[in-house]
């Protein structure tokens, strides 16, 4: 079955303030120095709302069960959560189930 696709649209605003201050120095000959004064601008910038966005949803993905577990012993299948194993379970193999009753590291 495949999801019926999503548009989510997203409008973005952003508003950045720049100050700046200059300062000039002019030098006449060796002997004099004259300074030019400061210039201070202020500069508001604001980008415009972006278009519209497109976005299909992606199927979430099924959790897949794990065959290929293996556990050396079961102080290993416990700390990993999944202890007792049951005959079928992922992980579970006759060397953990000491009394052959389908359950291993009860």
């Amino acid at each position: 079955m495949t999801p019926a696709p999503v548009t989510a649209t997203a409008t973005t605003t952003a508003t950045a303030t720049l100050t700046v201050t200059t300062t000039a120095t002019k030098t006449a000959t060796a002997i004099t120095t004259v300074s030019a004064p400061v210039v201070t601008a202020l500069v508001t910038v604001t980008a415009a709302a972006l278009p519209p966005a497109q976005v299909a949803a992606q199927p979430t993905p099924q959790a897949q069960p794990k065959t290929d577990a293996y556990y050396k012993n079961c102080t290993a299948a416990r700390s990993a959560g999944v202890a007792p194993l049951h005959r079928g379970d992922p992980g579970y193999r006759a060397g953990l189930d000491r009394d052959d009753d389908g359950v291993a590291c009860e």
